[in-house]
C-alpha cells in the first residue's frame, strides 16, 4: 500500500507519485440497469466509449469499480494528457442511438482525488483490464453508435451537491475557463397606470342639467306634440280606462 502522511483527522494523504493518471466517471454510458447488473461486456463497452471520447487518443489501460456504486475509475498512461475527456457529456450530443431512455442522462468525468484516496485496487475495487481498442478493426471503422467527432464536454462543478462522485473527484484545472452566462437583459420599470381620460380634463364638455321630472299628465294644453318627451300612458291606454 502506497505509504503518506496523515492528514488532520486520521485520514491518509498520498503524496507519493502514482505512476499514473486516474478519472472518475459517474454514470458511465452505455446506459445500465443498476450497478450489480454490470459485467465484462458492459465495462468494455464503456473503455471503448471513452476511447471514442478522446476521438480516438488515449487509450484507457484499466477500469475499477464496485458494486455498490454508480462510479467507476479508469487508469491511463502517466503521459497522457486527459484534460479533454473532463467535464459534463450529454448523452443526446453524442450518442446516435435512437433510445427515448437515453433522453436526460448525462456522464460526469473528474480527475480522480488520489490525493485522498489512493490507488482503487488497494481500497477493495475490483479491476477490469482494457485491451488495446485500436487493434480492433470494427472499433475502428465506427462499431459502436457514438459521433465522430466527438462533441468536446462542458464544464461541470464536481462540488455540486447533485454529483455522487463529489468525494472521489478532483475540481476542474484552473486552465479549462468555467463558462460565463450572459448578462441578463434588464427589465425595463412598469409604466404606471394611466386611465384613457388622462389628459381629457377640461376637453370632456359639462354634462347637461337634467330635465325636470315629468308628470304622468301630459302637457297642460292637452297636446302631444311630436317628438317631446312624455312619461305617461298611451292614449289607447287612456281610452281603455
Amino acid at each position: 500500500m502506497a505509504k503518506g502522511k496523515l492528514k488532520s483527522g486520521g485520514r491518509p494523504m498520498y503524496d507519493d507519485d502514482p505512476g499514473c493518471k486516474y478519472v472518475v466517471v459517474e454514470n458511465p454510458w452505455p446506459y445500465c440497469g443498476s450497478a450489480a447488473s454490470r459485467n465484462e461486456s458492459y465495462f468494455r463497452h464503456v473503455g471503448a466509449w471513452l476511447w471514442y471520447a478522446s476521438n480516438k487518443t488515449l487509450l484507457p489501460d484499466e477500469l475499477f469499480y464496485v458494486s455498490t456504486k454508480n462510479e467507476v475509475v479508469v487508469k491511463y498512461a502517466q503521459h497522457l494528457d486527459i484534460t479533454a475527456l473532463l467535464g459534463k457529456h450529454d448523452w443526446r450530443q453524442f450518442s446516435l442511438k435512437d433510445n427515448p431512455a437515453e433522453n436526460g442522462y448525462s456522464t460526469y468525468i473528474f480527475e480522480f482525488n488520489y490525493g485522498t484516496k489512493g490507488h482503487p485496487d488497494e481500497h477493495q475495487w475490483a479491476s477490469q483490464a482494457f485491451e488495446d481498442f485500436s487493434q480492433d478493426a470494427k472499433l475502428q471503422r465506427g462499431a459502436l453508435p457514438v459521433r465522430q467527432p466527438y462533441p468536446r464536454p462542458v464544464w461541470a462543478d464536481c462540488r455540486d451537491r447533485l454529483r455522487s462522485c463529489r468525494d472521489l473527484a478532483l475540481p476542474m484545472p484552473t486552465d479549462i475557463p468555467k463558462p460565463v452566462l450572459p448578462p441578463s437583459e434588464p427589465v425595463s420599470a412598469q409604466p404606471e397606470f394611466t386611465s384613457i381620460y388622462s389628459g381629457l380634463a377640461g376637453r370632456i364638455p359639462e354634462r347637461p342639467e337634467q330635465p325636470a321630472a315629468l308628470t304622468r299628465e301630459g302637457p297642460s294644453d292637452g297636446s302631444n306634440r311630436s317628438g317631446q318627451l312624455y312619461t305617461g300612458k298611451l292614449e289607447s291606454e287612456d281610452e281603455g280606462e
